[in-house]
């Protein structure tokens, strides 16, 4: 795709930035994990990671919920 002033996008290396910033974060993400799991070990971690997961799912739920309650009340109740 070559724009008006002839600067080609398709070649241009800022198209690369959104696939190194996510891949920067799953790196950094993964990174810490490993150094949780030597510090708390890999069954504590497993369980923290699961406790965190379900607190949240439950957020997630809950706010879904109210949501789901403000648009009704917004709509007349119908």
């Amino acid at each position: 795709m070559v724009v008006a002033d002839g600067y080609d996008l398709q070649e241009s290396p800022l198209r690369w930035i959104p696939f190194l910033a996510v891949f920067l974060y799953v790196y950094i993400e993964i990174s810490i994990f490993i150094q949780v799991a030597h510090v708390l070990g890999v069954l504590m971690t497993l369980i923290l990671v699961m406790f965190t997961s379900v607190i949240g799912i439950s957020l997630v739920r809950n706010q879904g919920f109210k949501n789901f309650l403000l648009m009704q009340q917004k709509n007349g109740g119908r």
